[in-house]
């Protein structure tokens, strides 16, 4: 065997390597972003399961009896009031980004906007973001906007 056909199968063998390197990595980059919206999607849950939990509280069923009953807010209850319609609306942006970026599938992110299209109904949800909306980034609005009007 001549030096040029010990090169050529060496070159060959080398091409090989960094097709099989390819491969695998094209692999490895595929699952990195199953497991991104999958722990995404379960960041968002837990974040939900958050403020079903904290609806659970003393303080916060003694305000939903006091809304549902037509009293006056303390001032406390409305700062707590306030409180958990600004996390509910930060955690709204958080799905927006995550959808941009490609971590949310459109057809959870489609029932996300379900949501917050039912929770827009309610006067004071919509009053607050009218009121806040400027808080949030330009991107933010112009989701939350088309589900106000």
């Amino acid at each position: 065997m001549n030096w040029d056909a010990i090169g050529a199968i060496a070159e060959s063998i080398g091409a090989i390597g960094v097709i099989t390197s390819l491969i695998y990595l094209a692999i490895q980059v595929r699952q990195s972003a199953g497991y991104t919206r999958t722990n995404t999607r379960t960041q968002l849950q837990l974040f939900a399961n958050e403020i079903i939990k904290d609806g659970m509280k003393p303080e916060i069923v003694n305000l939903k009896a006091k809304l549902a009953s037509g009293d006056t807010l303390t001032f406390q209850e409305e700062s707590l009031r306030d409180q958990r319609t600004r996390q509910l609306f930060r955690n709204a942006e958080l799905s927006i980004y995550h959808n941009r970026a490609g971590t949310l599938e459109d057809s959870e992110f489609e029932g996300e906007l379900v949501t917050w299209s039912i929770f827009l109904t309610n006067d004071y949800e919509r009053r607050w973001w009218l009121d806040h909306r400027t808080e949030f980034p330009e991107e933010i609005r112009v989701v939350l906007d088309a589900l106000v009007n």
